[in-house]
């Protein structure tokens, strides 16, 4: 592993399970992903999605673990993260936790893969969830696209088939399809068709022993084998065109018959692609008028197949004929660049890659590169293997018009071939933000406000800034030209105000480098003060239920206004978890020559029950609920957190499980603003949002019995908000975004009177918390693409 810091080990327990163990003392976290090798692909044709459905069933009680105390339920209480996803021909099922947790999860992730359930009544009513996401699925303009993609594959491959899974292609009352879906769980879910991934701190002979207790309760025995796919032959160019609007074009290659080392190759081909730099693609294809932005994404990989997709949002002079003659010489002169040269930085790159990735994030990039490899004992390294260089000039080959297809919506031209351009291609340049700098020898003085509050760590530094510019908001992060994706390869990540917002900057990741990005970033800043250039249009988001969280901020405060300084520009900042070495740096770097601005001191109250209609065209409707807390007392905070995280199951099972109103519900403790309170969101592609809020409100006047239910879990929750407020948090962003948020209103560097309040919780302050959620005065906030009930200001 290119980390100095980790170690690493490969296995195979004597049921045939892979595992690839990691151990990086300096992860927060630890984290475990299993990957099986079958997905939608290897459904019964009668019954598409079966594969999806089926994973959706795993979560919903096994033979050890029922329901209420699965790994979603543990995973929710003990504040980690969790998920799952089902591919084309793999299924992912993964979370991450605190590291003495790593094998409760690990025991409720196995024992449901191996002993499910399958109840008919969470079959039921875990369809409807599913159709649920079909209808939205199916409304998607990412579909279109992608159906439209498709159409130009042989119509015998999978890839050109249609797997989602609804209400009518499920049938629950079939004995044929109960039968089927039994059969797909015992033919798949074995060990030979497995990859288990464990990342953490602990030690490799720590983490090899939790594998093979746990990893045993998989069947051994060969999996079922899956059928080759048909070849995908290069057919021709091949372009579909619709009038839809907002202009949209992509571009698929499909790749066929290629080398083992290709997706590790495929790596590199994808940092070129992706490289913003002059003389690459995207400044190419901007300078052009081409497009504004570009994406890239695998659809589909199996062996050696796979369909490469390039997304692009359309320039002013979009033309899918000039746009593909631009990609091809390019592409033409990329093949002519010695591999030598094209390494000579990539592997400091994925070197600092994975020396600052989160333990979740490193067990699904390793899933990735192990997984055609499971049964070998190779670990990644940062330079290209032999068989990766070997594979480059035939993973370039198939990059032709041949293999392409296209889709472009809203264009006029769709896919004349404009007459040969010159579209050189130039190397990336040497990043100077991946040399660490070298430590100072002579103390300066710190003119940065920074908290030891968190501790010190190499991986994960964090940094704010705060602007206060009376009467001008952020501009757009294009001022930062490619700064974000210098800082992105050192292993920072950069996070600007979207436009409309105060300036504020966030840095987070390899501390050594964050003050070279600070420092960068100032600079640019800076000049784009006394431009005053204004902000360009951003993108919506894709899912209306994410549009709405992006401009909650920005609504909320129409209603509670944001403490805002009157004498002139001003500056806050705060540096947390940074080493020493990191902190000699920071100093070196000069701050704003604005003031600093001092601590806000008293909040405003926020009273009143106000609902903001946010303008959609979704056919579906959004809710976001947010119950701002009576007061900003700490013992307050700490009661309404333990509150929130009490709540999480109920409002679960309740909204999505029973009621069914939709799939993506969620509910968490959040600031926003001034603010700290219960944040509760739903989305439903058939409920109206009047009936979303009768809901939750119900949920919460009936919850008092479910929060008290369990007091083990109730001091395990508490015990748990202990740790994650503690300076050895597993959940350092979280840490030091409330330092940030206490910093800015009391000038605070710790966060003594939280924790003296967290520790002393109990099922009083439990249930006081509850009666101020539930009072009848007790103030709202909501935001809905729908217009707002009787009794609520608007």
């Amino acid at each position: 592993m290119p980390s100095s810091l980790s170690q690493h080990r490969r296995l195979r327990l004597a049921n045939g399970l892979a595992v690839a163990l990691l151990h990086d003392a300096e992860l927060p976290q630890a984290a475990a992903l299993v990957r099986i090798g079958a997905g939608s692909h290897q459904a019964p044709r009668a019954f598409p999605g079966l594969a999806h459905f089926l994973e959706h069933l795993f979560f919903l009680g096994s033979h050890s673990y029922p329901a209420a105390d699965g790994l979603m339920p543990l995973v929710q209480r003990l504040g980690g993260e969790l998920n799952a996803s089902t591919r084309e021909t793999t299924t992912d099922f993964f979370f991450a936790l605190a590291p003495e947790h790593l094998a409760a999860g690990l025991a409720r992730l196995l024992d449901m893969l191996a002993a499910p359930l399958l109840a008919p009544g969470a079959q039921r009513r875990e369809r409807e969830v599913l159709h649920a996401e079909f209808i939205a699925w199916s409304r998607s303009a990412d579909t279109r696209r992608d159906l439209a993609l498709a159409a130009a594959l042989p119509a015998d491959h999978p890839a050109a088939g249609f797997h989602a899974g609804n209400r009518y292609s499920l049938p629950l009352q079939s004995p044929a399809f109960q039968r089927a879906l039994r059969a797909f769980q015992h033919q798949h879910y074995r060990a030979d068709n497995a990859l288990l991934v464990l990342a953490g701190p602990q030690s490799l002979a720590e983490l090899a022993d939790l594998a093979r207790e746990q990893g045993a309760v998989l069947a051994s025995g060969p999996a079922s084998a899956n059928a080759t796919p048909p070849p995908l032959p290069a057919r021709g160019e091949h372009w579909q065109t619709i009038t839809a609007t907002p202009p949209r074009l992509a571009l698929q290659f499909a790749l066929d018959d290629l080398p083992p080392g290709s997706w590790e190759a495929a790596e590199l081909l994808e940092t070129l692609l992706l490289g913003d730099h002059p003389g690459g693609l995207p400044a190419l294809l901007r300078q052009a008028g081409q497009a504004a932005r570009l994406s890239l994404a695998w659809p589909y990989r199996q062996a050696g197949q796979g369909l490469l997709q390039l997304d692009l949002s359309p320039g002013p002079q979009a033309s899918p004929g000039h746009l593909t003659s631009l990609l091809f010489a390019w592409l033409d002169t990329l093949r002519q660049t010695p591999l030598s040269a094209l390494q000579q930085s990539h592997a400091e790159r994925i070197q600092r890659l994975w020396a600052t990735l989160p333990a979740l994030a490193l067990a699904r990039r390793l899933v990735e590169r192990l997984w055609l490899d499971r049964r070998g004992d190779a670990w990644p390294q940062p330079a290209l293997s032999p068989a990766a260089q070997a594979a480059w000039p035939r993973l370039l080959a198939q990059l032709v018009p041949e293999r392409l297809s296209g889709f472009a919506a809203g264009l006029a031209d769709a896919a004349n071939r404009a007459s040969p351009v010159a579209a050189p291609f130039t190397l990336p340049p040497p990043n100077p933000l991946l040399v660490d700098p070298v430590p100072s020898s002579a103390p300066a003085l710190q003119p940065w406000p920074t908290s030891q509050a968190l501790a010190p760590q190499q991986r994960e530094g964090l940094l704010f800034l705060r602007w206060r510019w009376p009467g001008q908001v952020a501009p757009d992060a294009q001022v930062l030209g490619a700064l974000p994706r210098r800082a992105a390869e050192a292993g920072v990540n950069l996070r600007w105000s979207p436009p409309g917002a105060p300036w504020e900057l966030r840095l987070q990741g390899w501390a050594a480098a964050l003050p070279a990005v600070l420092e960068q970033a100032l600079g640019r800043l800076t000049a784009e003060r006394d431009n005053g250039s204004p902000a360009p249009a951003v993108p919506p988001e894709p899912m209306l239920i994410r549009q709405l969280l992006k401009v909650l901020p920005e609504r909320l405060t129409a209603v509670t206004p944001l403490t805002e300084i009157t004498e002139g520009p001003r500056w806050q900042a705060l540096a947390c978890g940074l080493p020493q070495t990191a902190q000699a740096s920071l100093a070196a770097v000069t701050p704003p020559p604005q003031p600093q601005a001092g601590p806000q001191g008293e909040l405003p109250s926020f009273t009143g029950r106000h609902w903001h209609p946010e303008p959609s065209a979704d056919a579906q409707q959004a809710l976001l609920l947010f119950c701002p807390q009576p007061n900003a007392r700490a013992t307050t905070e700490a009661a309404w957190r333990l509150l929130a995280a009490r709540l999480q199951g109920p409002l679960f099972q309740r909204l999505r499980s029973e009621r069914q109103l939709g799939y993506a519900v969620f509910s968490a403790y959040r600031q926003l603003g001034d603010h700290g309170g219960l944040l509760i969101g739903v989305q439903s592609p058939h409920a109206r949002a009047a009936e979303i809020l009768a809901e939750i409100e119900g949920c919460l006047a009936e919850s008092l019995a479910a929060i008290q239910a369990e007091g083990a879990t109730l001091s395990q929750n508490i015990r748990q908000l202990v740790r994650d407020f503690s300076p050895g948090t597993p959940q350092r962003a979280a840490l030091a975004e409330r330092l940030w948020w206490g910093f800015q209103r009391s000038g605070a560097l710790d966060l003594a009177p939280l924790q003296h309040a967290l520790a002393a919780l109990d099922d009083r302050a439990l249930q006081q918390a509850w009666q101020q959620l539930i009072a009848s005065d007790a103030p709202r906030f909501a935001l809905a693409n729908a217009d707002a009930p009787s009794g609520w200001m608007s």
